[in-house]
C-alpha cells in the first residue's frame, strides 16, 4: 500500500494526503456537531415535553379543583349545618342538586352519613326517596340517564365498592380514586370520585363527595401538542390510564399492558416524575415519555399528566443540523480539493519542468539549456540552482574540452615520434636479421672448411704408414 502511494504523482500525493486529513477532520467534527445537536435537541425536547406536561397538568389540576371545592364546600356546609342545629333533609338535599345543575361536567354529588348522625331519624326515613331500608342519609344526585334524580348510594358499608365511603372515612382526609366503573343502559364508562370527610365535634360523622366522567378530562388532553405530533394523556395514580386524545379505547387499561418499566409505573404511583424511551403501542414508533405528577386538592394519592413525543421527531432538528454540517463541510472539502488541485499543479509544474530539463539534458547532451523561474519561493531557488549547476557544468565542459585539445594536439606529436622509432626499429631489425643470416652462411662455409682440411689430414696420415 505504501509503496503505490509512493509511486504516484506529486500531485495526486498532496490531493491524497491533504484530502484525506481533511476528510477525517470533517467526518470528526461533523460527528461531533451532530451528537451535540443530538444532546442539544434531545435535552431541549425533554424540557419541552416536562413544560407542557406540567402545564396541562395544572389545567387537569384546575378542573379537578372545581370539584374539590365544591365537595370541600359541601362538606363545610353541612358542618356549619350541623352545628348550627339539626339541618333538614330536604335542605341539604336541595344544595346537592343545586351544586350538580351548576357544574354539567359532573357525574353525581352525594353524601353518606352515619345511622342517625344527621338528625336521629333515621327510621322516620327508611326506604323514602333517596334512601334505603336503613333510612341513613345517603343521597346520589346524578345525571346518569341525562336528567338529575337522585337514588340512594349501595355497598357503602363493603369493602372495595364501597371505598368511596370505606377509605376516606378511614383516611380521615381528602381522597381521589383511581377509575371507578359504572354502568348505564348496559354500557360500561369510567369514572373518577372525589370524596371529603364531614366532621362534627371531632369525630367523623359522614363523606360527601363528587363523581367525574373521565370522559369531561378528554378536551383537555386533546388540547396537549408537542412537536405537532405528540400528544397528551392522563394516569390515575394506580398507572391506569385516565384519558387519551386519540384512543379512548387505551382509557382503563394498565400501564404494564403498554410495557412501560416497572421503576416508571411506580413511580407514578408513588407521584415522582418519571421519564422513558419505548416503543408505542399506539403509534409504533420510538417514543419518549415523561410524567409530572398532579397534586389533587389535600389528596395524598397523586395522578400524572404524561407527556410523548416520537423519537425520529425529537430528533429531526438534529438530522437538519447534521445533514447541513455535512453539506456545508463537503462543499467546503470540495473547494479545498480545488485549491489544493492548483496550488499542487503549481508545485508539480516547475518541478516537472526542471525534471524535464535534466531529462534533456541526459539525453542530448546540451549544457545551454535552462529552466525558467516563474517565483521567488522555494521552487524558484530550485530552479535558479539548477540553472546555475548547469551553467557551471558548462564552463568545466569547456575548460576539459580545451584540456583534451591540448592533450590531443600533445599526443600527435608524441605519435609521429613513436611512428618515427618504429621506423627505425624496423629498420635495425630488418639489418640485424640481414647480419644474423651472413653469420650463419659464414659458420656453414667454415664447417665445410673444416671437414675438408679433417679428410685431408686422415689421407696423408694413411700414406705416411
Amino acid at each position: 500500500m505504501f509503496e503505490k502511494f509512493r509511486s504516484l504523482k506529486l500531485r495526486t500525493k498532496m490531493l491524497v494526503s491533504i484530502l484525506t486529513v481533511a476528510a477525517i477532520a470533517l467526518m470528526v467534527t461533523t460527528s461531533y456537531i451532530a451528537i451535540n445537536a443530538r444532546n442539544m435537541v434531545e435535552a431541549e425536547a425533554i424540557d419541552k415535553a416536562k413544560e407542557v406536561a406540567y402545564r396541562y397538568g395544572t389545567m387537569v389540576q384546575a378542573d379537578v379543583e372545581v370539584a374539590v371545592n365544591a365537595a370541600r364546600t359541601l362538606a363545610q356546609s353541612f358542618e356549619g349545618m350541623k352545628n348550627q342545629g339539626v339541618p333538614p333533609r330536604d335542605m341539604l338535599d336541595g344544595i346537592l342538586k343545586h351544586v350538580l345543575e351548576e357544574n354539567p361536567s359532573f357525574l353525581a354529588v352525594w353524601t353518606v352519613w352515619e345511622p342517625d348522625a344527621l338528625d336521629g331519624r333515621d327510621y322516620d326515613y327508611a326506604d323514602a326517596v333517596g334512601h334505603d331500608s336503613t333510612g341513613r342519609y345517603v343521597p346520589y344526585w346524578n345525571r346518569l340517564y341525562g336528567e338529575i334524580d337522585v337514588e340512594p348510594r349501595v355497598d357503602y358499608e363493603t369493602a372495595g365498592p364501597g371505598d368511596y365511603y370505606q377509605v376516606t372515612k378511614a383516611n380521615n382526609q381528602e381522597t381521589v380514586f383511581d377509575p371507578i366503573e359504572y354502568t348505564v343502559d348496559d354500557k360500561t364508562a369510567l369514572k373518577t370520585a372525589l370524596a371529603i370527610p364531614i366532621r362534627f365535634e371531632g369525630e367523623i360523622v359522614g363523606v360527601v363527595g363528587v363523581d367525574i366522567p373521565l370522559r369531561s378530562f378528554e378536551p383537555i388532553v386533546k388540547r396537549v401538542k408537542l412537536y405537532e405530533i405528540g400528544y397528551g394523556f392522563l394516569i390515575a395514580n394506580n398507572g391506569v390510564f385516565a384519558a387519551h386524545p386519540t384512543k379512548w379505547s387505551n382509557v382503563g387499561k394498565h400501564m404494564d399492558f403498554f410495557n412501560f418499566e416497572p421503576e416508571v409505573v411506580q413511580a407514578v404511583t408513588q407521584g415522582k416524575e418519571a421519564a422513558q424511551y419505548k416503543v408505542s403501542k399506539t403509534t409504533g414508533k420510538k417514543t419518549y415519555y415523561t410524567f409530572a405528577p398532579i397534586t389533587i386538592g389535600k389528596a395524598a394519592k397523586k395522578w400524572s399528566l404524561a407527556t410523548n413525543i416520537p423519537t425520529d421527531k425529537i430528533l429531526e432538528g438534529a438530522r437538519r443540523i447534521m445533514w447541513r454540517s455535512a453539506i456545508i463541510g463537503l462543499i467546503a472539502l470540495l473547494v479545498l480539493a480545488g485549491v489544493v488541485y492548483f496550488l499542487a499543479d503549481g508545485i508539480s509544474k516547475p518541478i516537472l519542468a526542471v525534471a524535464a530539463v535534466v531529462n534533456q539534458v541526459a539525453e542530448d547532451r546540451d549544457l545551454t539549456l535552462s529552466v525558467p523561474v516563474q517565483s521567488k519561493d522555494e521552487l524558484g531557488t530550485m530552479a535558479t540552482a539548477f540553472n546555475r549547476m548547469i551553467t557551471q557544468l558548462r564552463e568545466t565542459f569547456t575548460l576539459v574540452a580545451g584540456a583534451a585539445t591540448e592533450v590531443n594536439e600533445h599526443a600527435g606529436e608524441v605519435s609521429q615520434r613513436a611512428m618515427a622509432n618504429r621506423d627505425r626499429a624496423e629498420h635495425q631489425e630488418k639489418q640485424m636479421r640481414l647480419m644474423h643470416k651472413t653469420v650463419e652462411e659464414m659458420g656453414g662455409t667454415a664447417g665445410e672448411v673444416a671437414s675438408a682440411a679433417a679428410s685431408q689430414a686422415a689421407a696423408l696420415l694413411r700414406d705416411s704408414r
